[in-house]
């Protein structure tokens, strides 16, 4: 079974692309950036140093920004630890 999943459709396609990855190693994870021509947001979904998936999406400058730079971090998300 996959830990990570990731979907990718276009507006106006009825067309999607699906990828998914089962955990390897201690900081597996998948990273995306989508993006305008200058404006966008890079995306990782990863395992932290205590298991949990978490993720973190930056602000970037888009297709225009020819080094990719990332401006700010715009949300960390964290999985619940797990009390059991």
């Amino acid at each position: 079974m996959s830990r990570f999943y990731s979907e990718v459709t276009s507006k106006g396609q009825r067309s999607s692309k699906e990828t998914t990855q089962t955990k390897m190693g201690d900081r597996s994870g998948m990273r995306a950036h989508l993006r305008g021509w200058n404006i966008g947001v890079e995306v990782y979904l990863e395992v932290n140093e205590e298991g949990r998936d978490e993720i973190r999406v930056y602000r970037t400058k888009g297709s225009n920004d020819r080094f990719e730079r990332r401006i700010e971090l715009i949300a960390f998300l964290e999985e619940e630890k797990n009390n059991d």
